[in-house]
């Protein structure tokens, strides 16, 4: 920020500051929920995902198709991370679906009746996300409900990142 100056105010100096234009103060939603020893469900704003391991090593498996590995050396501040998966997007208005073989309304239908158990994550190909499922009642039905807004609303994608419609 920039100081645009001092003003007296009887003894006491006030110091005034000119915001830049254009800048904004962000606000994010982070919310890590620990399962068991080595298993964390975090959520944010945009995505949900999966982490196993501990201190020293974790892998993160995001909902968004990321993939991270991580290797640290605990106290030194010292880490290694690896991360897998479709790059960054930047929105814009020129943007080209691809649409995918896999139908949208039988995902819905198996995610609206098997989605804590992954059926429809199986269905589009996402198998390791489909055993997460299985073995988590959908991640505690919060990815199930999850799924099945985003399928409903097109946002849903298959194993190879195309969109269900």
């Amino acid at each position: 920020m920039l100081w645009k100056g001092t003003r007296k105010s009887g003894d006491i100096r006030i110091k005034t500051k000119k915001k830049k234009r254009g800048s904004f103060m962000g606000l994010r939603f982070r919310k890590s929920i620990r399962i068991g020893k080595g298993l964390r469900i975090n959520l944010n704003s945009k995505s949900t995902s999966v982490t196993f391991g501990g201190k020293g090593l974790s892998h993160t498996i995001s909902s968004t198709g990321k993939s991270r590995t991580t290797v640290s050396l605990p106290g030194t501040g010292l880490s290694y991370s690896v991360t897998d998966g479709p790059p960054n997007k930047k929105r814009t208005n020129n943007v080209e679906v691809i649409r995918s073989e896999k139908d949208k309304k039988t995902a819905l239908l198996l995610c609206i009746f098997g989605g804590f158990l992954g059926l429809h994550r199986f269905y589009v190909g996402k198998a390791l996300t489909g055993v997460i499922w299985l073995f988590s009642a959908g991640l505690l039905c919060m990815g199930w409900i999850y799924d099945v807004i985003s399928i409903a609303r097109g946002s849903f994608t298959d194993g190879k990142g195309h969109v269900l419609m």
